[in-house]
């Protein structure tokens, strides 16, 4: 300590007088910081404010939303359905490059919904306005990042045959959707909707 203060870190000293000789004073400075002075605190005066938010029903509702969106059931459209985004085209397709069919590069009756990103990047828009019965050259650019390094970066036409146009349809708040996550009823879907709604909640409320 110095004149009663607690350098916060080690302090810097340096020689004044830097032309000292032998028998003269020798002059120092330091220069250092000091650690604050903390006033005396009486902890039984602190209130801590815990803020805490319920979700509501709207919350919930939502949640069971996103849940039917994701368990979507698909049926097939009229004859001349054309595609649209999130519609599911059943097709058969075969990729070339530079007119030479490539491994792995096909399928038969591959689901695929318009909008799942599923594909290469630009695939699945050109699908989009097709249908049943309907031939289609797709051209892409495989990206630069491409897991495969023999595609990566690479120009490929894929030739596509569609075989079906199915339309989404949302399950309906029943049992049947219980099940399909595994559950034994819509009781306990709700349950556990609310479980899981409520801890998230909990969660913020400790980050707040």
């Amino acid at each position: 300590e110095v004149s009663g203060n607690k350098p916060a870190y080690e302090p810097k000293i340096e020689l004044v007088n830097k032309d000292w000789k032998k028998g003269e004073d020798v002059t120092l400075s330091i220069e250092y910081e000091t650690m604050p002075k903390i006033p005396e605190l009486d902890l039984g005066k602190i209130a801590v404010e815990k803020i805490t938010s319920d979700p509501d029903k709207k919350t919930i509702d939502e949640s069971m939303e996103n849940l039917r969106n994701g368990a979507l059931d698909f049926k097939e459209g009229k004859e001349n359905a054309k595609a649209e985004p999130n519609d599911q085209v059943t097709l058969d397709f075969e990729g070339f490059i530079d007119g030479k069919a490539f491994e792995n590069g096909s399928g038969n009756d591959f689901p695929l919904v318009l909008g799942s990103n599923s594909f290469i990047p630009g695939f699945e828009e050109q699908l989009v306005g097709t249908k049943r019965g309907e031939e289609k050259t797709v051209k892409v650019n495989f990206p630069e990042e491409y897991g495969n390094k023999e595609l990566a970066g690479k120009k490929a036409e894929f030739k596509c045959k569609i075989k079906k146009v199915s339309k989404p349809i949302k399950p309906e708040v029943n049992d049947e959707l219980a099940k399909k996550f595994g559950l034994d009823s819509l009781k306990q879907l709700k349950e556990n909707i609310e479980q899981q709604v409520n801890a998230e909640f909990e969660q913020a409320s400790k980050t707040l």
